[in-house]
């Protein structure tokens, strides 16, 4: 026999319905702070398919160069933009060659402004003159820099860039990274970008930290 709910069986309704309608909001709530959590983290370590964004930039040693002007070159000298760093040496066969050449079609194609620096890692061949005539026959607006290993040897530890002279046994041989580097406006070592380099796709997700 059916007949209409006791006042008892509609404040047990009531309560079930009210438990359900809290249940609901803190799922929903708890979701929405998952997603926002997961998206934070993605942003902040994100990792491009050419260009690679370290999680957590590193300061800069304090170090002294020499621009290809003959002037003094420190950690300062980074800051302010973005800029793009290659170790290499200016006699160097292909290699450094074909990179420099990519470099300028990248340089050519980001739409904000960003410094590229040639860290010559070569000091006892690669004067400041010698450094000149290398980075403007690409473009004018490059920055070449070197000095006493000492020095450039703290620039390229904090951002990873391992390289060796050897000069035993009469030979010379420079073996260098092949990376390219970059520096944030902060001055910081923010990430990398690995061989082989594709001008059109580095220059468009640089476009997008830029």
């Amino acid at each position: 026999m059916s007949g209409r709910p006791s006042r008892a069986s509609y404040a047990a309704i009531f309560v079930v319905a009210a438990l359900a309608a809290a249940a609901g909001v803190w799922l929903n709530t708890s979701l929405q702070e998952e997603t926002e959590s997961t998206s934070v983290a993605t942003t902040a370590g994100r990792t491009f398919e050419a260009i690679t964004l370290i999680d957590k930039p590193r300061t800069l040693p304090d170090f002294t160069l020499t621009d290809q002007d003959s002037n003094s070159f420190a950690p300062g000298d980074f800051k302010g933009q973005w800029t793009l760093v290659f170790s290499g040496f200016t006699s160097c066969g292909h290699f450094c060659p074909m990179t420099m050449a990519r470099i300028r079609v990248i340089y050519e194609q980001v739409d904000k402004p960003m410094r590229v620096v040639f860290l010559s890692v070569d000091p006892g061949r690669d004067t400041p003159e010698v450094i000149k005539n290398y980075v403007t026959g690409y473009n004018e607006s490059f920055t070449g820099i070197t000095g006493d290993k000492s020095e450039i040897d703290k620039l390229t530890k904090a951002i990873e860039a391992p390289y060796v002279v050897d000069t035993s046994g009469g030979k010379y041989t420079v073996d260098h990274a092949s990376d390219l580097f970059l520096i944030n406006p902060e001055g910081q070592y923010a990430g990398f970008i690995s061989q082989p380099l594709d001008s059109s796709l580095i220059s468009t997700e640089l476009n997008s930290i830029l």
